[in-house]
């Protein structure tokens, strides 16, 4: 495999790593470029180590690797943070920082970086794959839109527990209307159990690895699903 674009020799081990299906990964390309949001320790550390500039060709120094399974870029906008875990290696100290919705700390080789994953891929997979279910059987509902499915989500956790709450208890959710709890019973009750296919399962398929992740995009992956 030849990496696009010129890396860290510290990322090798996890460029061939190999991964589940339904999952990418990319070299980020502009580490420093465009944070939206305030810098993370992490964020600073790369900062420290690129400083005073960046060179003008930048060696990647960070992995992005996001779970596409069952992503609608129509129903997540931007994508969901959960979705993505970040490895990146810090010359300055020999070491990794590995960063997920739940987690930041760094790590002082790939085998621990390699630990971190295999806990942390199955967790995001999980989580993902239950708003997947959430989204599939509520999203038909009209008048339930991504914010009221979002809530139940965070009340409820699963569609099984969403299930077994009462009408009342529904109503108290917000974003969930009059009208709408029995018809989000009903649907939970009907469901088949079926997520269809999304346009990032193809992607993940499909998708060149490793990509290259230019970080001064609003939406990292958004090439990916352009026409």
């Amino acid at each position: 495999m030849t990496a696009p674009i010129a890396y860290s020799e510290a990322l090798d081990p996890l460029l061939s790593l190999d991964l589940p299906p339904g999952w990418v990964r990319g070299l980020i390309q502009h580490p420093l470029q465009a944070i939206s949001r305030e810098p993370t320790a992490i964020d600073r550390q790369f900062a420290r180590d690129l400083a005073p500039e960046l060179p003008e060709e930048p060696i990647a120094t960070q992995l992005l690797f996001v779970y596409l399974r069952g992503y609608e870029p129509s129903n997540e906008r931007p994508m969901r943070s959960d979705r993505r875990v970040t490895v990146g290696y810090f010359p300055s100290m020999e070491q990794f920082g590995v960063q997920s919705q739940n987690d930041q700390y760094r790590v002082a080789s790939v085998d621990g970086v390699k630990d971190w994953l295999s806990e942390t891929i199955p967790q995001v997979e999980s989580e993902v794959d239950t708003w997947n279910r959430l989204w599939s059987a509520l999203s038909g509902i009209h008048g339930l839109g991504p914010a009221g499915i979002n809530n139940l989500a965070e009340e409820y956790g699963t569609l099984e527990a969403v299930g077994t709450a009462t009408e009342s208890e529904l109503s108290e959710i917000a974003y969930i209307t009059a009208g709408l709890p029995p018809k989000v019973l009903a649907s939970c009750k009907q469901w088949d159990g079926r997520v269809p296919d999304a346009p990032g399962d193809q992607v993940a398929n499909d998708a060149d690895d490793p990509l290259v992740v230019d970080r001064s995009a609003l939406r990292p992956l958004g090439h990916l699903f352009e026409h």
